[in-house]
């Protein structure tokens, strides 16, 4: 009996023993495989924090290089070269931007002010490849670098110097899952540009990670001895806390490296604990083990397909997204087999599909074209939408003929969109940026280039193609001086704002006017808003200049009014972009008390375009215009979609009929035009709407809207814009 039950122990303690072993086994096993999915889910992220970096960077560095390509010889430049620096300076918000010339050992900036050079060794690793980074110790700014080839040789280095605070918030965006951080050091350990991450200090603000500090000679370990086709990820410790590494070299720059941080517990914690559990069980019955690893492995490798699937594709169209997309035409241009061309389409009047017709089927749209354009590209070429309604392809050629040829093909068949459940169908158009590619070019620099091409198109109701050309460049240009130009306008006193006189029908006498806008630049003249005041909207300084003819109408209003003359309603034009401003409303009150101008002469002015884009928003910006006293204008109507039913919701006191609207209607052989103005006009009236018609030059036109019973008139029939003294010394004699 005691050998039989020594026999059922050693049994048992055999099983329990293989049970325990089997089970120590499979949990290695599964451990390793799950920290090798967390390794590769965090470098996947880490990868697309870097490649954020280096786009950042990049963009810098193609300012230089667009420097380099009008620089002269190898003499210091002269002050043309130096004014055109100084607009690229301002535009990319350097600090200093300066130039080298070995020969002359001697560095100049855009001021025309010579110094010497910070360090030899910023040029020695220019020299030696096309880009450097560097950081001033001395004045905590980082310096991008880069050389420029005349008659194949080395002719200098161009340098600009950036404040680091926009360098290291970009470098301490999170990392995985909202958590870790990056930092951009060289290959010696020295960092360029640190995080701006609050764990990553001491409580006396010394940076953790700096050389002298205790737990991170590890690190610097990592960084001496990297290598790209090393194994890149590594596990350090930091003042007690555990971090996942991975590092990757910045592609032509001055062997900088890009590593990204994030806590071990942030990317292994659940999954490990999830391990030992796992463990336990097997303990206690293989057959929950073997359940439990099979569910794990293939949720795992379901999560990893729909991670690399959300984070390489959009999930609308399935085409690839942007990042997913350089790459690839980065591979394909690398192979150079072939001539290629980049082109960027975007569709015309999307929101008005998108408003009109509802976002589910402008998505059905988009899903619509991206199905044709991903057929029409073969295996060695490709596609993708880079956002909202625009589309991105890589297109190889043998002539430029054919090129044309195929893409009217292809940009025809995605304007054939299917019909609605209500059978409506869209009318769309693309403008489409083409840019033929030299080689093996930065796709950065390509996407650049295609799209300043696609943005020179104007507005069409057709498919328009354009290819970028030496007269872009030039535009290029010419639009960041304009930029830069434009910052200092109202300061320089070089904004004038002209009056345009209304006339009342059928009295023809003046009974407002409209306030406009002109540059007079110093050195280019007169400059009419449609050049300028697209730039100005860009950056939002459109807002300003809006907020500065308001001013200056209240202060004109005041002088006449003080002056005992009979006041008028003088409009205002106002961009759409006053809408997201919750203090827009509340300026206008303020600028007309402080004037003491009661609203009533004051008339505010949104375009239709304004109405389609914000609907809602609108509205609600309306009625609190209403709600002040101030008059309430839709300019341009006609000129896009109009929807004439919205007429009934907005609080509008006046319809501005645009001229495009007006072009034919004197002519007596366009009856059917004339019935539409007529009708127009008709509608406006039932519901008390005041109708302007707004570019009128001739006396058929005038005759015709007199007729129409039209409120209001303003064009060069009466009178062309004047400077806003002249019209109070024309229409307010004693």
């Amino acid at each position: 009996m005691r050998n039989k039950v020594r026999r059922r122990i050693f049994i048992i303690t055999g099983i329990v023993t293989l049970f325990a072993l089997a089970g120590a086994v499979i949990s290695v096993l599964i451990e390793r495989h799950v920290t090798e999915k967390s390794e590769n889910e965090f470098v996947l992220q880490a990868e697309e924090k870097q490649n954020g970096i280096r786009e950042f960077i990049g963009a810098r560095t193609d300012i230089l290089d667009l420097i380099a390509t009008f620089m002269g010889g190898e003499s210091l430049p002269n002050a043309e070269e130096l004014s055109r620096m100084k607009t690229l300076e301002m535009s990319i918000s350097a600090r200093r931007l300066g130039v080298y010339i070995p020969t002359a050992d001697t560095c100049l900036d855009t001021n025309g002010q010579q110094y010497s050079l910070y360090d030899i060794s910023i040029w020695e690793d220019t020299l030696a490849g096309n880009n450097a980074i560097s950081y001033l110790k001395d004045t905590g700014r980082i310096v991008l670098s880069t050389r420029w080839i005349r008659n194949g040789e080395v002719a200098g280095m161009l340098m600009a110097e950036f404040d680091s605070q926009p360098f290291s918030m970009k470098i301490s965006e999170p990392v995985f899952n909202h958590n870790g951080t990056n930092l951009l050091v060289d290959e010696n350990g020295e960092i360029i540009v640190n995080t701006v991450s609050p764990e990553f200090y001491d409580d006396k603000g010394n940076f953790l990670l700096a050389e002298e500090t205790p737990g991170a000679l590890k690190l610097m370990d990592y960084i001496r001895h990297f290598e790209e086709d090393a194994d890149r990820v590594a596990e350090i410790s930091i003042n007690g806390t555990r971090y996942l590494v991975y590092g990757a070299g910045l592609p032509d720059y001055n062997g900088v490296i890009v590593v990204s941080m994030a806590k071990s517990e942030d990317v292994y914690g659940v999954t490990r604990k999830t391990v030992g559990l796992i463990a336990g069980l097997f303990v206690l019955t293989v057959v929950v083990l073997v359940f439990q690893v099979a569910f794990a492995m293939i949720t795992g490798k379901k999560r990893d397909e729909e991670m690399e699937r959300a984070i390489s594709y959009d999930d609308l169209t399935n085409l690839p997204l942007k990042s997913l997309h350089k790459e690839t035409v980065a591979a394909i241009l690398e192979k150079g087999e072939g001539k290629y061309a980049y082109a960027i389409a975007d569709v015309t009047g999307f929101k008005f599909v998108n408003s009109t017709l509802g976002y589910e089927y402008g998505n059905r749209v988009l899903k619509y074209i991206a199905d044709i354009l991903s057929k029409a590209v073969t295996k060695d070429e490709n596609v993708c939408r880079t956002s909202g309604d625009h589309f991105a392809m890589l297109l190889k050629y043998d002539t430029v003929d054919e090129l044309v040829k195929r893409l009217e093909t292809m940009l025809n068949y995605c304007t054939e969109v299917p019909e609605n459940d209500e059978g409506k169908a869209a009318k769309i158009f693309f403008r489409c940026g083409v840019y033929l590619i030299n080689g093996n070019e930065d796709v950065n620099r390509i996407r650049s280039r295609a799209n300043v091409a696609r943005k020179g198109i104007g507005k069409s109701m057709s498919n328009e193609i354009a290819f970028y050309s030496d007269e872009d460049f030039n535009k290029d240009i010419e639009q960041h001086e304009l930029e830069s130009d434009l910052l200092n306008s109202i300061k320089n006193e070089e904004l004038v704002v002209y009056l345009q006189p209304k006339y009342g029908i059928p009295e023809e006498k003046v009974i407002g006017a409209e306030a406009l806008i002109r540059w007079n630049h110093p050195e280019k003249g007169m400059i009419a808003p449609n050049m300028f005041i697209p730039i100005a909207e860009v950056d939002g300084f459109v807002k300003e200049i809006d907020f500065y003819v308001f001013e200056t109408v209240c202060r004109k209003l005041r002088d006449w009014k003080r002056a005992g003359r009979q006041l008028i309603t003088v409009s205002v034009n106002f961009s759409r972009l006053h809408l997201y401003d919750e203090d827009f409303v509340g300026n206008l009150i303020r600028l007309s008390k402080e004037y003491e101008i009661e609203p009533k002469y004051l008339e505010i002015e949104l375009t239709e375009t304004a109405i389609y884009d914000e609907m809602d928003r609108l509205l609600d910006v309306m009625y609190l215009i209403k709600d002040a006293g101030f008059g309430l204008s839709m300019d341009d109507f006609g000129s896009g979609y109009s929807s004439l039913h919205l007429l009934r919701e907005m609080p509008v006191d006046v319809l501005k009929l645009d001229k495009g609207f007006l072009d034919e209607c004197g002519n007596a052989d366009n009856a059917r035009e004339q019935k539409v103005i007529s009708h127009v006009i008709s509608m406006a009236k039932d519901l008390d709407i005041t109708v302007l018609a707004e570019g009128v030059e001739t006396v058929e036109q005038k005759n015709f809207l007199q007729n129409a019973s039209c409120d209001v008139i303003q064009g060069y029939y009466y009178s062309k814009p004047m400077p806003i003294d002249d019209f109070g010394r024309k229409y307010f004699k004693r």
